[in-house]
């Protein structure tokens, strides 16, 4: 599938397993790749290698998504080397459409995005001939919709023939972060910091549906819409489950190693008699 070996490419994506996926889905496209977490650190990276393609997250730690991409129009204004800007975000509300187009972006993905639909979008930007209304990648994950704790369809649909190991990394990235991230989140709680809860909730449920960690992203519906309505109550009632869905996902992740191992060890044994 490698057929744009000629963009460079800057992502900017503060969660690791959005930011590996997208850079593993640019990868497999013959693309050249950098990678970075926040807008200051994209801003040095832009200045020093004036990438063809940025492509960046909305919501970014200290300056957003949207800033960057002022800053970068305001760069590039007098020079004529304005790369293509497109903005990725988790949720999509058609009324964002005007500002961030007034920011300067090009075009709006939502995530996870399909490695086939990202080929096809490159190659129209490649081209000149882009598509830029904002386009949905992946229609938004709804309680009905839950049918499996986990789905590792996601992450085969998004990689391609690729997935592999890496399908294992990125899930193993995801459980490690969301875990290191609860015990910041339960002191938000605790506080009441309805914004800083609502961070972290947009933030892992986008990376959890990226891995197909559906039940996760079912725990993590529920708690949104009582942060929205200020229901505090259901908020600590139900905040417990997220880490039963997280402890769920570990185990199915090390019953599956176990599986593939004693597979392997079987296959070898096997071998070794013939």
């Amino acid at each position: 599938m490698s057929e744009l070996p000629a963009l460079r490419v800057l992502v900017v994506e503060d969660h690791p397993v959005n930011r590996g996926l997208l850079a593993r889905q640019l990868g497999l496209l013959g693309c050249q790749v950098e990678a970075v977490a926040d807008a200051e650190t994209a801003l040095e990276a832009w200045r020093r290698s004036r990438h063809d393609l940025v492509l960046t997250d909305l919501n970014l730690p200290g300056i957003d998504g949207a800033e960057l991409v002022r800053r970068l129009r305001s760069e590039t204004a007098d020079r004529g080397e304005a790369p293509v800007i497109i903005a990725i975000t988790g949720t999509w509300e058609p009324e964002r459409q005007a500002p961030l187009q007034a920011a300067g972006v090009d075009q709006i993905l939502v995530k996870p995005v399909d490695l086939h639909e990202l080929r096809a979008i490159l190659m129209r930007w490649q081209e000149g001939e882009p598509d830029r209304v904002p386009k949905a990648i992946a229609k938004p994950v709804q309680p009905a919709a839950l049918p499996v704790a986990f789905d590792r369809r996601v992450l085969s649909e998004l990689l391609g023939e690729a997935a592999g190991e890496d399908s294992r990394r990125l899930v193993q990235l995801f459980l490690d972060n969301a875990m290191q991230g609860l015990a910041e989140a339960e002191a938000s709680l605790a506080d009441r910091d309805r914004e800083r809860l609502r961070q972290f909730l947009h933030r892992q449920r986008s990376a959890a549906a990226a891995v197909g960690a559906l039940g996760f992203v079912d725990q993590v519906l529920g708690l949104e819409l009582a942060l929205r309505e200020g229901d505090w109550d259901t908020l600590e009632r139900q905040w417990p489950r997220l880490h039963e869905a997280l402890s769920s996902l570990e185990r199915m992740l090390r019953g599956r190693d176990a599986k593939e191992t004693a597979m392997s060890s079987r296959g070898t044994h096997v071998r070794g008699r013939d």
